[in-house]
């Protein structure tokens, strides 16, 4: 965990439990017992996990994310209700605001397509860079 590699995650351990177990809990999926459970073990690992170097969160609006679901064709993705993508995405924001543990980076989703413009990707890399993330890294 802590070998001093750059890792490239899609999700961490900090957004299991301040977005999705929070989540499930919050909609009644979780109970009081297993949530506090849940919080006491996250709150006891946490000082032994590496904090990332850099968070990068992609803020999008639920047009964006029904657009992108679609286009990706995961079937068990299809299924989402908007509901649950508008909670999640509020828990997102609602931690976002909150997270000092690194320097971060929020791209617009709903304005940059990076998938498909180069010029919204070189951005993006330009930002990394500038967090002294290097085109290795990136490659």
């Amino acid at each position: 965990i802590n070998t001093g590699h750059r890792v490239i995650q899609d999700r961490t351990v900090f957004e299991d439990a301040h977005i999705f177990a929070k989540n499930l809990f919050a909609s009644s999926l979780m109970s009081s017992r297993d949530w506090q459970t849940y919080t006491a073990l996250f709150e006891g690992i946490v000082p032994a996990l590496r904090t990332p170097d850099l968070l990068i969160h992609i803020s999008a609006s639920l047009p964006t994310l029904q657009k992108r679901i679609a286009k990706r064709g995961r079937d068990y993705e299809q299924k989402l209700p908007a509901q649950y993508l508008e909670r999640l995405g509020h828990l997102y924001e609602e931690w976002i605001l909150g997270y000092t543990q690194s320097p971060l980076i929020v791209i617009e989703g709903d304005e940059l397509d990076f998938v498909n413009e180069d010029k919204a990707f070189a951005w993006i890399c330009n930002a990394i860079e500038t967090q002294g993330l290097g085109k290795p890294l990136l490659q």
